[in-house]
């Protein structure tokens, strides 16, 4: 008996050394790469990812452009996709703005 429990838990601990290698490296891979602000959309219609036209635009903008988002905290969480995009936006260019209120 005690030689069928040893041979179970050493089998564990084998699994157990490498699976949490590969999780670590994973962590350590998101973190890396949410720090350096790098992206991945994998929806097939990439509707996580702004336009390239659009980030041309905006990046030829010379005029201040203000973004405002009205909705309440209630509609916070239907409407994150949108607020992403939002401060993606704001992020390229000094010229534009995003602000969210709460009506």
């Amino acid at each position: 008996m005690a030689e069928a429990t040893s041979s179970w838990w050493r089998r564990l601990g084998a699994l157990s050394g490498t699976t949490l290698a590969i999780l670590v490296a994973i962590v350590i891979g998101v973190a890396a790469a949410d720090r350096a602000g790098l992206t991945a959309d994998l929806s097939a219609d990439h509707r996580f990812t702004l336009h390239p036209r659009l980030v041309a635009l905006v990046q030829e903008q010379r005029e201040p452009v203000a973004i405002t988002g009205f909705w309440g905290v209630a509609d916070r969480d239907a409407l994150v996709g949108i607020e992403t995009l939002c401060k993606r936006l704001g992020a390229l260019t000094p010229t534009v703005t995003w602000q969210r209120l709460d009506p």
